[in-house]
């Protein structure tokens, strides 16, 4: 990587990092309210909602977008067909899921799915809508317009959001704010791009092969994401899929922060480089980084479960700990399946991903099929098992087309984990009889002292013959010898 993609990188990551963060917290303050103001109930009829939503737009999104960013495309007449292509597909799932509501309010046995989905129709429209012209600063790795944009949507829906909470306690407030977030991105997009979208059936060649292959992927891929809210929406009542809902968003909360906003410029900046073999040392570098934070953090997490549900979420959900807990290993293979993905369409090989969802959603279904689930508990655990059977999936099929090292996967995961047994041990054994909060507190910061100490300490014992010790300490050195330049004459701690 040349020190200009390494600076174009650097800046789109923070950019795209500051507004993740800025984003989450908003959010995550506007769900500390919302969960004391709702019931767990409503949350899940939100919840089975948006999935039955999402289930039926993934048909309609063939990746126009990412064919854009990966072939570099600025021009206008391609812009306008990739938005013309949205506009068609996306607007006939509008109209399908309008139509079948009802039907499928009475599927799933919730009246009022009838209206919520008839709501959640308006917002695609905004969506649908929006100034196609934004994704410019994608290719160009200019996160700062898209953050800043998606920050002020995000605040006026979650000033709507929650006034609504107050003065209708229902579901209504979650849909509200959904609502109000898509208009004001609608609203913004335009203010954001002078992009003049029309509609342009000339299409360019390769996209629509490059697309469907895409959405094979998307639909395997977002039902495997979303079969669970299906399963519990049809075995257990809309206030444990609202438990089940909750649950997962705080126990994959560090992977959807420190991820997550890597995922966009991460694709813009591998796209530039056009050896095959750079991409894949790039990728395998990324993803020392990306575990050193979440094996940590899936086993801290599962460590202070208990404690993250009494402090965060309150009474109403007491028994959320458990649920916590058991999906916190999900942060694993998130992790893993969008670095995969991106190696899959740069070997033009992208469809093949989505069969690691299918197998993953097959034995997902049987098990539902065949085992008898009393509790969500229950439930929570099979899926505990099942997401170490999909990263096991994504590692074999990933290693048979497209030739990954397992033995450089092994080597991110090898030291990180023998780090982050060692701090569940020893953060598992502290015990005072101090409130939550404060015990929470004394954990979580005892588990990052003891964790990186472990980490650094066998980084340094085995970097010689650890690739990925070599790289994260001669990174952190530079890093710091970079910071403390001008205050201190020192040298790099590491050489690369």
């Amino acid at each position: 990587m040349n020190k200009s993609a390494k600076t174009a990188f650097g800046r789109a990551y923070l950019w795209s990092l500051l507004g993740k963060l800025l984003l989450r917290s908003i959010g995550l303050i506007s769900t500390l309210i919302l969960v004391r103001l709702l019931d767990p109930s409503d949350f899940g009829l939100y919840a089975l909602g948006t999935a039955v939503m999402g289930m039926f737009f993934v048909f309609s999104e063939v990746g126009v977008k990412r064919y854009i960013i990966i072939n570099q495309c600025t021009d206008a007449e391609t812009l306008n067909a990739a938005w013309t292509i949205s506009i068609l597909l996306h607007g006939s799932m509008i109209a399908v899921i309008f139509i079948l509501s009802p039907f499928l309010a009475d599927y799933f046995g919730h009246p009022k799915l009838k209206d919520l989905l008839a709501l959640l129709c308006l917002a695609q429209v905004f969506l649908l809508l929006q100034n196609i012209g934004i994704i410019k600063y994608e290719i160009e790795l200019d996160y700062k317009p898209l953050e800043v944009l998606a920050l002020k949507a995000k605040i006026f829906s979650t000033a709507v959001c929650l006034t609504s909470a107050f003065i209708f306690k229902s579901f209504e407030a979650l849909v509200y704010g959904y609502l109000a977030n898509y208009f004001a991105l609608f609203v913004l997009s335009y203010h954001c791009s002078n992009h003049k979208v029309k509609l342009n059936f000339s299409y360019p060649q390769g996209l629509f092969t490059f697309s469907f292959h895409l959405m094979f992927r998307n639909i395997a891929g977002y039902l495997r994401a979303k079969i669970d809210v299906f399963i519990i929406g049809k075995l257990f009542t809309s206030a444990e899929v609202g438990k089940y809902t909750v649950s997962q968003e705080f126990a994959i909360l560090p992977q959807t922060e420190i991820v997550s906003p890597t995922a966009k410029p991460l694709f813009g900046l591998l796209s530039n480089n056009e050896s095959l073999k750079d991409k894949y040392e790039q990728t395998y570098k990324f993803m020392s980084v990306l575990y050193f934070f979440i094996v940590p953090s899936v086993v801290g997490v599962n460590v202070t479960a208990d404690l993250i549900a009494s402090v965060l979420l309150g009474d109403k959900w007491n028994d959320a700990g458990e649920i916590i807990k058991y999906l916190s290993v999900l942060m694993l293979p998130f992790t893993l399946q969008p670095l995969m993905n991106n190696l899959y369409d740069f070997n033009k090989k992208g469809f093949v991903s989505g069969f690691v969802d299918i197998v993953c959603i097959v034995v997902l279904s049987v098990g539902a099929i065949f085992i008898h689930f009393d509790t969500l508990n229950d439930f929570s655990y099979f899926r505990f098992f099942i997401a170490f059977f999909s990263f096991t999936c994504i590692l074999l099929f990933a290693k048979y087309f497209i030739n990954i090292e397992l033995k450089r996967v092994v080597d991110t995961l090898a030291i990180p984990t023998v780090s982050a047994l060692v701090m569940g041990s020893v953060v598992a054994q502290i015990e005072f009889i101090l409130n939550d909060l404060l015990m929470l507190i004394i954990k979580i910061t005892s588990g990052a002292f003891i964790y990186s100490l472990a980490f650094f300490f066998l980084s340094i014992m085995l970097r010689k013959k650890s690739p990925s010790a070599e790289w994260i300490l001669s990174t952190a050195s530079f890093v710091i010898t970079r910071y403390f330049k001008k205050r201190l004459q020192i040298k790099p701690l590491f050489k690369d």
